[in-house]
């Protein structure tokens, strides 16, 4: 092999190596995710490029910005009446669960609402995966060792940071090895509440996924994982005392076209579950969750949620800096949705064909049809038939589920009209009329009315006659 042809392998080789690392794409922000006074849907956005997971892995990077948000609280407004009232300040009624605020990022599949994305509560969800952190907020204060607030030394402006693919979900469903990204692993749930299946290794007992903001938690200080250089993870210790400020990375992997896997760090430490206790490495680690979607059309998307605020409460918000992606750029062919219908000009009586003109998204898609308007659905064929037979206005709306993602509708308006009045008979029943021809239309002139004409002309050829004497 000659010089030329060696040096030239290795200046590809490295090239490729070097460009490997590179992000495809990236964005510096800041972006501001901010919840609503009134609580429910804050900030969402997405951004246009399609990603394509069946081509290479895909790893999203991104730091969110948690210090700005705050979660209502039962203290006293003035911390110097926390210390009188520890066994009733913190009573669970001041803190219900729905006193929380949700923001995500990850992927969702192309033109899919940015945030849950996919149906609510369903295992493996169908529409794509993302980080959902959230903010446990327990104020209270340290005073010579013990913890005031409410008695124990407990969590304190904690923030959490799980995967999910479906609203509504919990760590439960961490079914996958990151080592083995191929294979996932689920069994029954154990619980009435959280409908099955469940990942085989998502469990309360965690690491990488809470994380101390504020350095309340004092007992997290000398734990594993927080030993500095040398520890797991980045060794920079920022599991504890953080500030609130997180670097995210996620890996998405395809199993198939319908069928991935993610996995995730958190200020560089992995996620996994004990299922025993020890003060090191959890036994199934690191850990990711498996997702269902279209995996040649993904974009990456962000949003921000809150299901109640109280009365005078803000929520605050979240700051999302630095987001990059590595992977293979896809070809965006969102769904679409349209259809025809013949014939249409339509009269009472007519049957109507409907055919669906959908395009785009994952197939095979399914098919609902509400011909009038009223919620009913009417047909699940692709391209039915219907017949209208009293006169109006009729609101006809295609919905179309692809195999993958959220379902999407189309609504358009008919109108139904009355027969245009038939030619008259003549006496026997027989019909005669003249066929002329005007802008294309024929028109009909009713027998009588040429009997008319005729009767006029005979008049005027008999006073003519008459004239002419």
């Amino acid at each position: 092999m000659s010089t030329s042809l060696v040096v030239a392998l290795l200046s590809i080789l490295i090239a490729t190596t070097v460009s490997a690392g590179d992000p495809t794409w990236s964005d510096s922000g800041p972006y501001i995710l901010d919840c609503p006074d009134t609580g429910g849907l804050g900030t969402t956005m997405h951004w246009d490029e399609v990603w394509d997971l069946t081509q290479c892995d895909l790893t999203l990077s991104y730091t969110i910005n948690m210090s700005g948000i705050t979660q209502p609280h039962g203290l006293p407004s003035g911390p110097d009446e926390w210390e009188g009232c520890i066994d009733t300040c913190k009573d669970p009624s001041n803190y219900p669960n729905e006193y929380t605020l949700w923001a995500e990022v990850g992927l969702h599949g192309e033109g899919a609402s940015d945030f849950n994305p996919g149906p609510f509560n369903v295992y493996q969800g169908n529409c794509g995966g993302w980080m959902v952190s959230e903010s446990d907020d327990w104020v209270g204060f340290w005073d010579e060792g013990e913890f005031y607030g409410d008695g124990t030394e407990t969590q304190d402006l904690d923030d959490k940071h799980s995967l999910q693919a479906s609203g509504g979900r919990s760590e439960l469903d961490y079914d996958v090895l990151c080592e083995d990204p191929d294979t996932v692993t689920s069994e029954p749930s154990p619980y009435d509440w959280y409908p099955g299946p469940k990942g085989a290794y998502g469990s309360w007992n965690n690491f990488g996924l809470w994380f101390d903001r504020d350095g309340v938690d004092q007992w997290q200080d000398d734990m594993w994982g927080n030993l500095g250089p040398g520890g797991v993870g980045s060794g920079d210790g920022l599991r504890y005392n953080t500030g609130g400020i997180y670097d995210i990375v996620i890996t998405y992997h395809a199993i198939d076209d319908g069928l991935g896997v993610m996995c995730a760090t958190v200020n560089g430490y992995p996620q996994g579950f004990y299922t025993s206790w020890v003060n090191g490495p959890p036994q199934d680690y690191p850990a990711g969750l498996s997702f269902k979607g279209d995996m040649k059309q993904m974009q990456v998307f962000a949003g921000i949620y809150a299901s109640e605020v109280p009365e005078d409460w803000d929520y605050g918000h979240v700051i999302l800096t630095d987001i990059s992606v590595t992977g293979c750029l896809g070809v965006s062919d969102p769904l679409v949705l349209d259809f025809t219908y013949s014939p249409t000009t339509i009269y009472v009586g007519d049957t109507v064909q409907f055919i669906d003109t959908t395009h785009g998204g994952m197939s095979p898609y399914s098919y609902s049809w509400d011909f009038n308007g009223d919620g009913t659905l009417d047909s699940f064929n692709q391209n039915p038939i219907w017949t209208y037979y009293t006169p109006g206005q009729y609101e006809v709306t295609l919905t179309v589920t692809p195999f993958r993602c959220e379902p999407k509708n189309i609504t358009k308006m008919l109108v139904v009209q009355i027969p245009p009045p038939m030619p008259e008979p003549l006496p026997g029943g027989e019909t005669v009329g003249i066929e002329v021809y005007s802008a294309n239309k024929l028109v009909i002139i009713a027998p009588w009315v040429t009997l008319l004409a005729a009767m006029v002309i005979g008049v005027i050829i008999l006073i003519r006659r008459k004239a002419h004497k």
